[in-house]
């Protein structure tokens, strides 16, 4: 006679997958809009620079026309605004248990990148890559790798100063994978502020790779924005 278990674990199992189809769909559409939200965040703090650089330099200018001190005032109130809209939005990614799979980290990073790329633009920020040839293969959630590259990428948007060249590289160190991306010029906040700033998307983003067996790294070393992961090669 056949297990009368069968048709309730299988019908167990398929509710699981149900469960997991639901979720995975719930994660991305969540962070894809919270990405999208942060974007626009990125853009208002650059267009926020922009307007402090045109008012420092039109009461700097010879012919007596200049802003009162309080447009200064509103400017950095309305940085703080938009550092705390931020913060909350990074505070706000869903995070779900890891679905593992062998997976190669370039073409996510080519997906990544080109996603960010008006915000590199508007920003005036170069990149500098040094990629290898061959395949980065890792075993991790995909979802979870491109919400740490995406938060990465969105806090140099936002911090990397315009018009600066960003060295980016990733390496292989023995049993894991090593990715590096710093600036060579001073970040627009100073460093004192620089790990207040960024802490909040990277802890989101560390709390991702600790899940995928992977550690993160920040520094305002030599007043410089810097960040470097690792993960475990693919087996």
């Amino acid at each position: 006679a056949s297990d009368p278990l069968y048709p309730l674990a299988r019908n167990i199992n398929a509710i699981d997958e149900a469960v997991n189809a639901q979720a995975e769909m719930k994660f991305t559409h969540s962070h894809k809009k919270l990405a999208q939200l942060s974007g626009s965040i990125s853009e208002l703090k650059e267009q926020l620079r922009l307007l402090e650089e045109n008012v420092r330099s039109t009461n700097a200018a010879s012919d007596g026309t200049s802003y009162p001190l309080d447009a200064y005032v509103c400017i950095k109130r309305l940085v703080q605004i938009t550092d705390t809209m931020f913060d909350t939005v990074m505070q706000n990614l869903p995070v779900t248990a890891p679905v593992l799979k062998r997976m190669d980290l370039l073409p996510m990073l080519d997906e990544v990148v080109n996603a960010r790329l008006p915000e590199m633009s508007a920003a005036q920020i170069t990149i500098d890559a040094h990629l290898p040839s061959s395949p980065v293969l890792i075993t991790a959630d995909p979802r979870h790798i491109r919400a740490v590259l995406d938060i990465l990428y969105g806090n140099l948007a936002m911090y990397a100063l315009a018009g600066s060249t960003v060295d980016m590289q990733i390496r292989k160190e023995g049993d894991t994978w090593r990715f590096i991306m710093i600036n060579r010029v001073s970040p627009t906040v100073s460093a004192e502020n620089a790990s207040n700033k960024i802490s909040t998307g990277l802890a989101l983003a560390r709390e991702y790779l600790a899940l995928n067996g992977g550690t993160i790294e920040y520094s305002g070393k030599d007043n410089r924005f810097g960040v470097s992961f690792v993960l475990p090669v693919a087996r």
